[in-house]
């Protein structure tokens, strides 16, 4: 979901990604496992995540240039972590190593555009 919001020269966005939760119970035994000789405790179950980009744009239509500044990942969400070791079908599809995570943390960005008409 996003939105913006112009005023004038100036454009405000906001952007909120959603992910939900991640279950793998039903693929394990229970959240104990031997890894080498040894009982490991496995992670199968991570809540939802919310990731929220915020930036400022400003039109300089005088020099045809637009300047962008942002923070994405403004509240430096991490992505859920769960154990694949030693479940039925154990490949990297049950972590959660998805794209829909954000794997980078917050970082701000500047853009700058200029059309050179």
């Amino acid at each position: 979901m996003w939105t913006t919001y112009q005023v004038g020269d100036w454009e405000f966005f906001w952007a909120w990604r959603y992910v939900g939760e991640v279950n793998s119970e039903e693929d394990f035994d229970g959240p104990e496992a031997i890894y080498r000789g040894e009982t490991v405790y496995r992670v199968l179950y991570a809540d939802a995540v919310s990731y929220n980009d915020f930036s400022v744009t400003y039109f300089w239509d005088a020099y045809n240039l637009r300047t962008i500044l942002g923070v994405a990942n403004a509240f430096d969400e991490q992505p859920p972590q769960i154990t694949t070791l030693g479940g039925p079908l154990s490949y990297a599809g049950q972590s959660a190593f998805y794209s829909q995570y954000d794997w980078l943390g917050r970082r701000m960005f500047l853009n700058l555009t200029w059309d050179f008409d």
